[in-house]
C-alpha cells in the first residue's frame, strides 16, 4: 500500500481502485453514486496535490456553470487520513487564491444565486404538489453565501456556523446577525430531518421536500423569517464583493 504523499501519476491506479471500492460500498450501504459525478471513482476528483492545484487555477479563470457549482462543493473539503498537511496546504492554497480573484468569487455568487426564496408577494409558502425543496431554496442560498464571505475573508473553516462565528469575531458581520444566520440554519436542517422522519414512517420515499402545513405555527412564522433572512445575507454578499 503507498503511503500518503503528494503523490506521483503512477500512484493513480492504486487510488482508483480504492476509490471505486469506498464508492460501491456506500451505494451498496444505501448511500447512492452521486448524480453530479463527485465522488473518488471519478478521475476529476482524484488527484494529487500539484494536480489539485492546477484544477483550482483552472476553476478560477475559466469555471462557468456546472463547474462553479461543483467549487461550492470542493471548497468544504476536509481530510479524514493520512498527512493532514497536504489538506491544509491546499486549503491555503485555495483560500489565497480565491481572495484575490473578484471574477472568480463573483461567478461564484451567481452560480449559487439560482434559486428564489420561496415566499409569495403577501409571505405565503410557494409550494409546488404541497411542498417546497427546502434544499434548494434554503440551504444551499444560505450555505453558499456564508461559505463565500469566508473565502473572500480567507477564513479557514469548512461549517456554517464556525465561518459565521469567525466572521463576527473579525468584524465582517454583527455577532446579532451571525447568530440569526446560525438560527435560520439550525432551524431549516431540523425542519427537514423531522419531515424525514415522518415520511420514513409513512412509507413515502425521501426527498429535500417539506409539507409547510404540517408545521407548528411558530415554526411556520421561524422558517418564513428564516427564508426572509437569506434575502438579508445575499445583500450583506454582494456588498462585501463589491467592496473586493
Amino acid at each position: 500500500m503507498p503511503s500518503f504523499m503528494p503523490g506521483s501519476a503512477g500512484d493513480d491506479a492504486w487510488f482508483a481502485e480504492m476509490g471505486k471500492r469506498i464508492c460501491d460500498t456506500l451505494n451498496g450501504a444505501g448511500v447512492p453514486f452521486c448524480q453530479g459525478g463527485v465522488m473518488a471513482c471519478n478521475a476529476e476528483w482524484r488527484h494529487n496535490l500539484s494536480g489539485w492545484e492546477q484544477r483550482i487555477q483552472h476553476w478560477i479563470r475559466e469555471a462557468d456553470g456546472k463547474e462553479l457549482l461543483n467549487v461550492h462543493i470542493f471548497v468544504d473539503f476536509r481530510p479524514v487520513h493520512g498527512d493532514r498537511e497536504l489538506a491544509l496546504q491546499l486549503r491555503t492554497f485555495l483560500r489565497e487564491q480565491a481572495a484575490k480573484s473578484p471574477r472568480f468569487l463573483h461567478a461564484m455568487a451567481q452560480a449559487a444565486g439560482g434559486n428564489r426564496t420561496p415566499l409569495g408577494v403577501l409571505g405565503q409558502f410557494i409550494t409546488k404538489d404541497g411542498r417546497l425543496d427546502l434544499k434548494m431554496t434554503g440551504l444551499l442560498p444560505l450555505t453558499g453565501a456564508v461559505r463565500l464571505l469566508a473565502l473572500k475573508h480567507r477564513i479557514d473553516a469548512t461549517g456554517s456556523g464556525e465561518r459565521l462565528d469567525r466572521l463576527a469575531e473579525g468584524g465582517w458581520m454583527p455577532a446579532s446577525e451571525a447568530a440569526a444566520f446560525r438560527d435560520s440554519h439550525e432551524l431549516m436542517v431540523r425542519v427537514l430531518l423531522e419531515q424525514q422522519q415522518s415520511d420514513l414512517e409513512a412509507g413515502i420515499l425521501l426527498s429535500n421536500k417539506i409539507d409547510p402545513k404540517r408545521l407548528k405555527p411558530l415554526d411556520r412564522d421561524r422558517l418564513k423569517q428564516a427564508f426572509k433572512s437569506i434575502n438579508a445575507l445575499n445583500s450583506v454578499l454582494e456588498s462585501a464583493l463589491s467592496s473586493v
